[in-house]
């Protein structure tokens, strides 16, 4: 697996890897992700960075306008 990007900015990193054969894993703390395709890959991602975020007090996710 190669790192494509490691998100540092929340409580815990959230790291996007990919295979030689075009899978992806998303990894945030002990929650894996793997062996997901792209599209999968990239809402999966964006999740994890949305919580990370949020637990890090950086994002409102509270039901706002």
């Amino acid at each position: 697996m190669k790192t494509v990007h490691e998100f540092v900015d929340g409580d815990f990193p959230v790291k996007l890897e990919q295979s030689a054969r075009g899978k992806f894993r998303a990894t945030y703390g002990a929650e894996v992700h793997a062996n997901l395709d792209y599209a999968i890959a990239a809402e999966q991602y964006g999740y994890c960075v949305f919580h990370s975020l949020a637990c890090a007090g950086k994002l409102d996710n509270g039901a706002g306008d």
